[in-house]
């Protein structure tokens, strides 16, 4: 008997050369425990589960979770660090580029994605979630999402 738990949806394959079709075993797959948990997982450099790792280890440190946008009421534009004010529109490109300027740890790690959060359209608040990602061990790389509140005005 077979033991098809162990081995990859892959591993099965029939071969066509011969007439007879010829079952082909492949390597099984194998697993270790995560060193907290004691689930069976592929091995990785860590031997810990996505779990476990993500209790861990938390790769948003050092990023802000909130910031201040600056917005001039007369002219309708927002500062753009250092010193320029940029005329942009709500939940536009350019804010977004502003808002993401103002987190000061987004160097560490790499942006993925990022984009607007809805809020009330009277509403002086913007919220842009993000989803970084940052190589924690050897050869081990996390993703996580963020939201970061930036109060515009």
């Amino acid at each position: 008997m077979v033991n098809l738990s162990a081995r990859s949806p892959s591993s099965l394959s029939y071969t066509s050369q011969t007439t007879a079709m010829e079952f082909v075993q492949s390597a099984p797959i194998h697993r270790v425990l995560c060193a907290d948990c004691g689930t069976p997982i592929v091995p990785n450099g860590a031997n810990l589960c996505v779990a476990c790792l993500r209790n861990t280890i938390d790769i948003t440190e050092g990023i802000p979770k909130q910031s201040s946008v600056s917005f001039c009421k007369n002219c309708e534009r927002f500062l753009s660090p250092p010193s320029t004010w940029t005329l942009a529109r709500p939940e536009s490109q350019e804010l977004l580029a502003i808002c993401l300027k103002k987190l000061k740890g987004l160097n560490k790690v790499r942006l993925t994605e990022a984009h607007f959060i809805w809020t009330e359209p009277h509403s002086k608040r913007l919220r842009v979630s993000m989803t970084i990602q940052k190589e924690v061990r050897e050869f081990i790389r996390r993703f996580h999402s963020v939201v970061s509140r930036n109060g515009a005005w």
